[in-house]
């Protein structure tokens, strides 16, 4: 059974920009699907595009979220009053260069299985560019209604150089513009070394995702809190590094977490592939070992990101 953007759309609480689809194809635990965004999207999905020298790319978070919801597609239609939700990424990795937004994405995805509201899927991309993509994600079905925390996570111990950044006035971060507007998703740079930086964030109230990301019951999408480490390592990679000097590549983890400390989202073994543009850099993460999500985010949030252990 072959499903177009309308029957998608009854299929899942996502529209306007979120809705990260095009076609989909269904079997029994498998799908097929495929993503064009074009410039002037008719969906306003553009505004997820990157522009790297004068080329429009997807980034990886894209292909991430556009793989989640072809397998909640596959999986029914969603249940009014549910939510599915990102729990994770693991083993994620892009082949070749970013993908070129001027091919079609063609992607597919199967259940690998499936406990407690908890359903873990394989899931592969490709263009007419080259590219590849593949992860494992885990999603999470929610029937409570609501997209209140409810969880009892207990704050973090952070390292005193850490906590002593985070309780002074950072430096502001300006809006990057091979982006559009409100699509980087960091503010502040609080404290930037050579072993590691700390980065702040606060969702807005009118930030244009919370249209289709719950329609009444906003939560900001996993895949900014991906673009948090890109938009943070693509700021570290722009101070300190000289022009023409920089790494083709490097690891880190990263651990983003709410103003009260409780974890938000955690990211093991990340590889960033360092882009040079025309003037400075670009960071988009190539691999990943693992991306937990631990708590929703909701507008009006601040998110602080720690990012560790780099080389």
């Amino acid at each position: 059974m072959t499903l177009c953007i309308p029957d998608i759309a009854e299929r899942i609480p996502h529209r306007h920009q979120n809705l990260l689809l095009d076609s989909c194809t269904v079997f029994e635990d498998e799908s097929q699907f495929e993503l064009t965004i074009n410039k002037d999207d008719d969906l306003n999905r553009d505004i997820f595009l990157t522009n790297l020298n004068e080329k429009a790319l997807v980034p990886p978070s894209v292909l991430a979220e556009a793989s989640a919801l072809a397998c909640i597609v596959s999986a029914g239609k969603i249940p009014k009053g549910s939510f599915a939700y990102f729990a994770g990424i693991t083993n994620f990795s892009l082949t070749g260069a970013c993908f070129d937004a001027a091919f079609t994405i063609k992607g597919h995805t199967k259940k690998i299985s499936g406990k407690h509201g908890f359903y873990k899927y394989s899931c592969h991309l490709q263009n007419e560019s080259g590219a590849i993509a593949q992860a494992q994600l885990m999603a999470y079905y929610d029937s409570s209604g609501s997209s209140e925390t409810t969880n009892n996570l207990q704050s973090l111990s952070l390292p005193n150089n850490i906590e002593s950044a985070l309780t002074v006035p950072g430096e502001p971060v300006t809006p990057y513009a091979f982006k559009q507007p409100k699509m980087t998703f960091v503010d502040t740079c609080n404290l930037t070394t050579n072993e590691s930086s700390v980065y702040s964030y606060q969702y807005p109230l009118d930030h244009p995702l919370i249209r289709g990301h719950f329609p009444g019951n906003p939560v900001m999408m996993g895949i900014c809190q991906w673009q948090m480490l890109e938009d943070a390592m693509t700021h570290y990679v722009n101070h300190h590094c000289n022009a023409g000097s920089s790494p083709d590549h490097l690891t880190c983890n990263a651990l983003i977490m709410k103003s009260n400390r409780t974890p938000v989202c955690d990211i093991k073994g990340a590889t960033i592939r360092v882009n040079p543009m025309t003037t400075g850099y670009q960071a988009h993460i190539e691999s990943v070992k693992k991306v937990l999500f631990k708590q929703k985010v909701v507008p009006g949030d601040t998110l602080h990101i720690h990012i560790s252990h780099l080389t």
